[in-house]
């Protein structure tokens, strides 16, 4: 009997030593956030044709890659935005004049292309050509001949 006494007043010690040593700890500061991950620059694949930066901070414009620039009724464009779908890529860029040129061009063969004027009309850029009338913005390509929609794909990259 006196060995149950001695064991409950041991077991009651620990626990109020336990719950001591708890309330005594020092709180723990609050671990500070993880840092923000590096932004990572990916550049865009060979196809569509690359463009490069001017030398020029101040400027900071990115020339019209040649391929396209080449189709061009003005020298010396500027890179405006290049969209691409499952089967096209389209690239505009602006000529000095501030026309701005709509250069479509197919993924797998760049030598079925056409260069239209384009004009930015609500929330995307369009161009025509006789029947056909292309509109594309971050979301969509849409081609439609006379007033029936011949394509209409998400775009899948920007640049």
């Amino acid at each position: 009997m006196k060995r149950n006494h001695v064991r409950m007043a041991l077991i009651t010690s620990i626990f109020s030593l336990s719950a001591c040593i708890q309330i005594s700890q020092a709180p723990q500061a609050p671990q500070a956030p993880a840092p923000p991950s590096p932004q990572i620059y990916i550049p865009p694949p060979a196809y569509p044709p690359q463009y490069t930066q001017s030398a020029t901070p101040e400027t900071a414009a990115s020339t019209c890659p040649s391929e396209t620039e080449r189709t061009l009724p003005e020298k010396n464009a500027l890179f405006v935005a290049g969209y691409q779908t499952a089967k096209y890529y389209v690239i505009l860029c602006r000529g000095p004049s501030g026309q701005v040129y709509y250069y479509g061009a197919e993924n797998s063969d760049s030598s079925v292309n056409i260069t239209l004027s384009a004009k930015w009309i609500g929330n995307a850029y369009e161009a025509e050509n006789a029947n056909y009338h292309y509109t594309i913005n971050n979301q969509r390509l849409v081609i439609k001949s006379d007033s029936t929609v011949v394509y209409n794909q998400p775009v899948t990259r920007t640049w």
